[in-house]
């Protein structure tokens, strides 16, 4: 039976298109005690500074479990698995309460949470509770802790910082000013990205006094303190290369707050002018956002100063361009989505294929197994290495900025819905991790 179903494990991605291309090497479906409707929990920012990347995986996820679900009912396994969504707002403390209410209805899979903050939040709780966590976005890498249950399916940012110090140098940029989120996510990746930067002969302007922000504040407050900041530092620095902008840059550090500091420099060109005289860049906190391309003057500023993003690159395959091109469809999604909603895709395919693997539903019997299940598995992201702390190895980053659409030449937003921007997000190169070097894209 055993063999017969690994057969039928290797042909049925071709059946009806169900899997897209999952080349899955390990027997998964042997005869096991899992009976009936297996939920896994799904902790997304539905809400909150991380909304657009929330959206993208909730619509991953979800076509995970129609896939999955349709792989286990060819394989006529006697059980199939339940989403069951909750909002975490992009707040710790909303995380955790998210993850309490799933633990209450008897849940101890997880998918998520995405961001760092609301990852530090559940690390006692998933250990105290024995719940698996897979986060598809988490990155500090603090939070790379082996021996427990919590895994990221994403490289923690010991590799996105070189990426960003890299971007930052090969555009000319030889003094730059560092402004982020103080948060752990934002004080885990403004070191490793300033220390790659001064490794290729950079200078860090004023790096003893960066320019730190509250994301809860600025959405109060408004960023009027910190943009009057930012541009005061960027004079100095563009002073301290003889006046030379062209080697002066911003790394700017942010979620999807980051709208109010794009949108506000946009519209004081005057108050700001040092601001539109640099190159900007950023990360995978603000790739691919859809609140940047969705309003008019911060699409408008990130294209005229070559605002350019990273986040880690996924394998080109059969498998990735399916997942790909069912995300597009409008009754999916309707979008391009960023490399992590092709984590949680992934993750909900890990989750189950460890619950098969343990034959129970127990998520600390499943963490055992965890590792080797997501290395046998070559998903939408391509083969998932994971290292000792259970975080992704190594990745290349593709490289994201804005850019006019075909036939337009301004940043304005169509009436909606569905809104329609004449700007969207463009892969522009990739950074190569294993020699340290750029390639545009043709």
């Amino acid at each position: 039976m055993a063999i017969g179903l690994m057969i039928l494990l290797l042909v049925i991605g071709t059946v009806g298109g169900v899997l897209a291309g999952s080349f899955l090497l390990a027997s998964v479906i042997a005869p096991t005690g899992v009976r009936g409707e297996q939920q896994i929990g799904a902790l997304l920012p539905l809400s909150g500074d991380l909304k657009t990347f929330g959206e993208n995986s909730r619509a991953s996820i979800r076509l995970a479990a129609t896939d999955v679900n349709a792989y286990l009912a060819s394989a006529q396994a006697p059980w199939s698995i339940k989403i069951l969504e909750e909002d975490t707002g992009t707040d710790a403390t909303k995380a955790l309460q998210a993850a309490n209410n799933l633990l209450a209805k008897g849940v101890s899979f997880m998918v998520g949470p995405q961001a760092s903050s609301e990852l530090r939040n559940l690390v006692t709780f998933s250990r105290d509770n024995k719940v698996l966590l897979i986060s598809q976005s988490s990155t500090a890498p603090d939070l790379g802790v082996a021996n427990d249950l919590i895994y990221r399916f994403a490289p923690n940012d010991t590799i996105q910082g070189p990426a960003i110090g890299r971007a930052v140098y090969d555009a000319g940029v030889r003094r730059a000013v560092w402004v982020y989120r103080d948060d752990p996510w934002g004080n885990g990746l403004a070191p490793t990205s300033r220390d790659a930067f001064k490794k290729l002969g950079g200078v860090v302007h004023d790096e003893n006094d960066p320019i730190k922000y509250n994301p809860t504040t600025v959405k109060t407050a408004g960023v009027t303190g910190e943009l009057t900041l930012l541009n005061s530092k960027v004079g100095a620095a563009i002073s301290a290369e003889s006046s030379d902008a062209t080697r002066v840059g911003v790394v700017f550090l942010a979620f999807e707050e980051s709208v109010l500091f794009l949108d506000g420099s946009q519209q004081n060109p005057t108050t700001y002018s040092n601001l539109h005289a640099v190159k900007w860049f950023g990360s995978d906190g603000t790739v691919q956002s859809g609140d940047i391309v969705n309003d008019a003057e911060a699409a408008t500023f990130a294209r005229a100063r070559d605002f350019i993003n990273p986040i880690f690159a996924p394998t080109s395959s059969d498998k990735f361009k399916s997942v790909r091109q069912r995300l597009l469809d409008p009754n999916v999604l309707g979008r391009e989505v960023e490399t992590y909603a092709y984590g949680a895709y992934d993750a909900v395919w890990v989750t189950a294929l460890a619950m098969q693997t343990v034959g129970r539903y127990d998520g600390e019997a499943a963490g055992r197994v965890l590792k080797s299940t997501a290395e046998a598995l070559f998903g939408a992201t391509g083969w998932i290495t994971l290292n000792a702390a259970g975080d992704r190895a190594i990745a290349d980053y593709d490289l994201w900025e804005v850019e006019y659409e075909t036939g337009k030449s301004d940043c304005n937003v169509a009436a909606g819905p569905p809104v329609d921007p004449n700007c969207q997000w463009k892969l522009v190169a990739t950074y190569i991790y294993a020699t340290d070097s750029i390639q545009r894209v043709a």
